[in-house]
């Protein structure tokens, strides 16, 4: 139960810190042009603030050099973007344009919203959507990072000539923010070899009769007929891009509905594809349908299933919930992959210290069957930015021992999931630049170390950590604090200014409260016995629930406290 609820509250807590981001305005800025951002790089003679046809993401070699086609190329960075924090961009589209309009928006380290608005409105605070014909979606969402997408179809663009505005706005944490725009032209199409690959695929894993999916029943007829008309092509296909030359540098078949019998070798023929995600579809395989594409010894049944990609250049590779199985093999890794998302699998065995070594950036393997100890002494040369192990299924996984120092010490280190394990032992350090660290119901104990400074989201709950908690009010951006079902003792220190979720139940806490910050939404310090003082002057701000029960406070509880217990 103590996993189940970990969960619950983890996505109670990101959703309610979107519902504060969201509410929090800040003053409308001065829109810049698109086309005047530096790394906007447009073709030749292009008309000034006019976003051209042609404008496509930058190939790179696999040694990673610019490849050929690479002189356009438009994406926005922002280091940091703050909750509320508005940016608006404008560009022009010429009557008539043949092209289509795809935008990605990738973050880090919190949420981002981007919305698009046509020349007949301004993106100014009276907007309240992105207009007719503009079609967006988020297609990964997770405390590390998230991505979404907005697309306009070429007939929209064509219709609706004039004066575009992209709004970009913080929504929780303070996010890392990159935004690709691509403007694939009527010229781009899918390389003939590639097209072929991507037909064959279709082929083979949109048989089923149960493929109901958009992509198998209307997507793919079109895009991958010989003949097809540009603008239904996989270039032109949100959230795909291809580069100058109508090869796929991305790939998104995320819940498209593939039952593939054998994991599709013909991926192999993507010779530039920098990301693939076949995230939520059936990928089964076994050996002898790999067989050709490598070797004839007889590996484990996910190395093979893996192996086909090993031929890519993929950086980043999403195939969460595609019911891949067997242990993991180091021969996965390869010199230019840094992002793996293979969480809600059945992966069991342990983890090699291969996959917590350089080139790894990203690791994403909870909800699998992972069960045995961490290794201990892997990390010199670690370049981890964000890893995932939480919440192994039972009775199969759970991880075990103790959580590793070398881990908990990496500088690169950004977003920790262990949750829903079984290690023993304390907690020897929080990694020093943390900002998203959930280790609840992982049967820790003791007292908790330091707290780093940039945390943003951290839980605790469901251990057995004792001593007083730690100070908070240093912690600017810290905007969830999650310690219910702990041993805590002594007085609840005073709360930083951030401070949206506050969850301590369930502790041995003492003494008054401190002063609630403006921020605060959920606050429950319920069932701590020793919590005292009168609360009928507490000041609520914009609390929306607020749980004081089976404590010893006197006064009655603010009536401006919309939901109390």
């Amino acid at each position: 139960m103590a996993c189940s609820t970990g969960i619950a509250a983890a996505q109670l807590v990101l959703l309610l810190l979107l519902l504060l981001g969201a509410s929090t305005a800040q003053e409308q800025p001065v829109p810049q042009m698109l086309t005047d951002q530096p790394n906007c790089k447009l073709p030749p003679k292009p008309v000034p603030g006019v976003l051209p046809a042609g404008v496509v993401p930058v190939a790179e070699a696999q040694d990673g050099t610019i490849a050929k086609g690479g002189d356009a190329g438009c994406t926005i960075a922002l280091p940091q973007l703050a909750v509320g924090e508005t940016h608006l961009y404008q560009f022009g589209v010429l009557p008539a344009s043949e092209m289509s309009l795809i935008v990605v928006l990738r973050a880090r380290g919190g949420t981002a919203l981007m919305d698009l608005f046509l020349p007949s409105s301004s993106g100014g605070p009276g907007d309240v959507g992105g207009g007719a014909g503009i079609v967006a979606t988020a297609s990964r969402d997770s405390a590390a990072s998230s991505e979404s997408w907005l697309a306009v179809s070429p007939q929209q663009l064509a219709d609706n000539p004039g004066l575009y505005t992209l709004r970009l706005r913080g929504e929780s944490g303070s996010p890392t923010v990159e935004v690709t725009v691509a403007t694939p032209g009527s010229g781009l199409q899918l390389d003939a070899r590639e097209l072929a690959a991507m037909a064959a695929v279709a082929k083979r894993c949109c048989g089923s009769a149960n493929a109901k999916a958009p992509f198998c029943t209307t997507i793919a007829p079109a895009a991958l007929a010989p003949k097809h008309a540009w603008p239904s092509d996989l270039c032109h296909t949100p959230p795909n891009l291809c580069d100058a030359e109508g090869h796929l540098l991305s790939l998104s078949l995320r819940d498209a509905g593939l039952k593939c019998s054998t994991f599709p070798k013909e991926l192999s023929q993507l010779g530039s594809l920098a990301r693939l995600d076949l995230s939520g579809n059936e990928l089964q395989a076994d050996v002898k349908d790999v067989a050709a594409v490598r070797g004839a010894t007889r590996p484990t049944a996910v190395f093979w299933r893996l192996l086909v990609l090993s031929q890519l250049p993929v950086r980043e590779l999403y195939l969460s919930n595609t019911r891949l199985g067997g242990p993991l093999d180091c021969s996965i890794i390869t010199p230019l992959r840094k992002v793996y998302e293979l969480s809600s699998n059945f992966i069991s065995g342990t983890v090699p210290a291969c996959m917590l070594s350089s080139p790894v950036e990203e690791l994403y393997l909870g909800r699998n069957e992972l069960s045995g100890t961490l290794p201990l002494d892997s990390y010199q040369k670690s370049t981890l930015i964000a890893l995932a192990l939480g919440n192994q299924r039972r009775p199969k996984g759970g991880l075990s021992g103790p959580v590793p120092p070398g881990l908990l010490a990496l500088d690169s280190l950004l977003f920790v999931n262990l949750a829903g394990n079984n290690f023993s032992g304390r907690l020897a350090a929080v990694p020093p630049n943390a900002i998203v660290f959930n280790v609840s119901a992982c049967n820790l104990e003791g007292t908790l170390p330091p707290l780093p400074e940039n945390l943003w989201v951290t839980d605790l709950s469901a251990n057995s950590f004792s001593g007083a908690v730690p100070p908070l009010a240093r912690l600017p951006r810290l905007e969830a604090f999650l310690a219910g079902g702990n041993a805590f003792e002594g007085p609840l220190p005073e709360l930083p200014p951030a401070l949206a979720v506050l969850d301590a139940s369930y502790n041995r806490l003492a003494g008054s409260l401190p002063a609630l910050p403006p921020a605060l939404v959920v606050m429950d310090v319920s069932s701590n016995l020793g919590l005292s003082g009168d609360i009928s002057g507490l000041q609520v701000g914009q609390l929306a629930e607020l749980r004081l029960g089976n404590n010893s406070f006197t006064g009655g509880v603010p009536a401006s406290a919309t939901k109390s217990r």
